[in-house]
């Protein structure tokens, strides 16, 4: 038990700094909330499924937080930090065919709820491209972020899963 909070709090700390420190790399925000991501699929893998929620939780409350730059937070909040619970649960389906369907999904879902609450909050009105003009592009740049995030999971199961046990 201790091993296993000690783990996510560190891991947690991990991914809201990655989040924060977004807003100093200049036109880096993205790409690190997406790495921040990896922190959850670690915790997931090295602690549990219920671990791995609450890691989302508190690292996506500390970058909302914490970083002065919101909209890297945004994607952490509502794209890259909850994906590897999300795609845990979805890679569960048998069908090749229905997990990209559903993956694909719940990225629009994701997406959309991310484009409304940054819309909503920060600009007051919505601009004249609507959100799912964006879309198609969106979801080809997603479906090679999950390929990558895949390997990358999978190197981390050979490297680093069995050194940390």
């Amino acid at each position: 038990m201790t091993k296993k909070l000690t783990r996510a709090a560190l891991l947690t700390a991990l991914a809201a700094a990655a989040v924060c420190l977004g807003a100093w790399v200049p036109r880096g925000g993205l790409a690190l909330a997406a790495l921040a991501a990896l922190a959850g699929a670690a915790v997931l893998i090295e602690c549990g499924l219920g671990w791995a929620i609450g890691h989302f939780a508190a690292a996506a409350i500390l970058a909302l937080l914490l970083s002065p730059d919101k909209l890297p937070a945004l994607w952490y909040v509502f794209v890259f930090g909850p994906w590897p619970v999300l795609k845990h649960l979805i890679e569960r389906l048998r069908s090749p065919a229905a997990r990209w369907l559903v993956k694909l999904a719940v990225f629009a879902a994701c997406a959309a709820a991310l484009y409304f609450a940054f819309t909503a909050a920060f600009t007051g009105a919505l601009p004249q491209l609507p959100w799912y003009a964006l879309l198609p592009a969106l979801c080809a740049v997603f479906i090679a972020y999950d390929i990558a995030f895949s390997r990358l999971i999978g190197l981390y199961m050979r490297r680093i899963h069995r050194a940390v046990k």
